[in-house]
């Protein structure tokens, strides 16, 4: 009996390193790959130029942006127009448009059932692109500090991705 369990947890601890691999490398289709890749080479493209025209044609009215915050009617709001989302860009430091300029992002996929605003659709769920970007390695701002990660997100919408927000982790 012992000997069945140590085989069964031995699987067992197999198949949860598997899935955890699978959930690190962020699976998704190349032909998915090639589509993110392309509407963000697009968007950044904008972001660069200042492009303000080519940016809203390419996002949602409003986007979710955490570190954004925009004060309305005396309280905090996360889902903010493009003008605020832009305003908070400009004010970061080069190395942190360095670290997005230069390193590879990993793709993690969610599914959500949250309509987005300014979006009429009867759908249940969308799929949201997300990018990650390591911008501060772990131990750089401080002994222990894990580092920072600043993540993009587009949300398909009928076969088109449209930027949908940005976060920061932590």
């Amino acid at each position: 009996m012992k000997g069945y369990r140590i085989v069964l947890l031995t699987l067992l601890f197999a198949v949860m390193c598997s899935m955890h691999a699978l959930a690190q490398k962020g699976d998704i289709s190349p032909q998915d790959a090639a589509k993110v890749d392309k509407a963000w080479r697009a968007f950044l493209g904008g972001l660069q130029k200042r492009d303000t025209a080519q940016l809203r044609s390419m996002s949602l009215p409003r986007i979710e942006c955490v570190p954004c915050q925009d004060r309305i009617q005396g309280r905090l709001e996360y889902r903010v127009g493009l003008d605020t989302f832009l305003t908070h860009l400009n004010s970061w430091p080069p190395d942190r448009w360095n670290a997005i300029m230069t390193r590879k992002y990993w793709v993690n996929t969610i599914v959500t059932s949250h309509t987005p605003p300014g979006i009429i659709d009867t759908r249940k769920h969308f799929l949201i692109y997300e990018l990650a970007f390591v911008t501060t390695e772990p131990n750089v701002v401080a002994p222990g500090h894990e580092g920072v990660s600043h993540l993009f997100q587009f949300i398909d919408i009928d076969g088109t991705l449209r930027f949908y927000g940005m976060a920061t982790v932590p």
